[in-house]
């Protein structure tokens, strides 16, 4: 056995542990992305056409981590203005360059009440920012001032669980911020389905998404919601798996059905990426790795030290 080959084997499953970490697997997202029909926050906020998620939104309050999509925090744990990081992302999202550092976002936290009880599709606007990016270590950062700053969330008591969704999307370079409809700080009532239009073109897909749910005293939900069924899931995971991965572009119509499945990111839930218990095998997405991958590392390192 030689030096060399023996590094080139050591290489090799460095590299292949390396593209099983990295990539989310498109089941991990397909659940995220299912949760927000399941939990009936789609299509009564915001149109099912926005979403395409490729990532994995962690979320973070000082201390506090949001562990799964859907997470019941109280109102202690949410006064710290949250973090956000893509901890994860499909390998479309990655060939993609989705969520390069030269991409920029808007990232909403909004109000969409209890379940089964609407406004019109009217929200409640807790923070709102444009300019966002992603570093180095999937964190995202404002490059500019937010435009709505966080407002802790403060439902009424004995109104039921009231879901807080963190929303990331495409900001494309035509992008101007439309003007804000109140001077609160919270927007209260507003619809960010007119914001979003009002960009006109400027917004893409949802690209990474989290909720939480935050009651104050008890009270039954009007509806009830469910799991997201696993057929719907393995359905829109195999769209995903099948699409095409293309760069996002500024040509987004109001929609948000332009960019197509081009977001990076990806993973089963919010939070620490265990999203809503189906975590799904990493999609590694190149055939030989995957073949690789099933080999097992005793059968690698003897089929390069040959």
């Amino acid at each position: 056995m030689t030096f060399a080959r023996a590094s080139l084997a050591l290489l090799a499953l460095a590299g292949l542990a390396r593209a099983q970490s990295d990539d989310a697997s498109y089941e991990q997202v397909a659940t995220i992305q299912e949760n927000f029909p399941a939990a009936l926050i789609t299509p009564t906020y915001f149109p099912d056409s926005w979403f395409d998620i490729q990532g994995v939104l962690n979320v973070s309050f000082g201390g506090v981590s949001v562990g799964n999509i859907g997470d019941r925090l109280n109102l202690d744990q949410v006064q710290t203005s949250p973090t956000y990081r893509i901890s994860t992302e499909t390998k479309h999202a990655d060939d993609a360059d989705t969520f390069d550092g030269e991409r920029r976002f808007t990232v909403a936290f909004l109000d969409t009440f209890v379940a089964g009880k609407d406004f019109g599709g009217k929200v409640n606007i807790h923070g709102l920012g444009n300019d966002y990016a992603v570093g180095d270590n999937g964190s995202l950062t404002n490059r500019s001032i937010n435009a709505v700053p966080y407002a802790a969330p403060n439902p009424p008591a004995n109104d039921g669980p009231h879901r807080y969704v963190q929303l990331v999307i495409q900001q494309f370079p035509n992008f101007t911020a439309p003007e804000l409809g109140f001077t609160g700080a919270v927007g209260v009532n507003q619809s960010f389905v007119d914001y979003y239009n009002n960009a006109k073109g400027g917004l893409g897909k949802v690209v990474a998404a989290n909720y939480i749910q935050i009651e104050v005293g008890q009270a039954a939900a009007p509806a009830t919601t469910a799991a997201p069924a696993p057929s719907a899931v393995s359905s829109l995971a195999a769209q995903k798996s099948a699409a095409v991965s293309l760069p996002p572009s500024n040509e987004a119509s109001t929609s948000g059905t332009s960019s197509g499945s081009s977001a990076k990111p990806s993973s089963t839930g919010a939070g620490s990426g265990s999203g809503s218990g189906t975590s799904g095998a990493m999609s590694v997405g190149a055939a030989p790795l995957a073949a690789m991958a099933g080999m097992g590392a005793a059968a690698i390192l003897g089929a390069l030290l040959l």
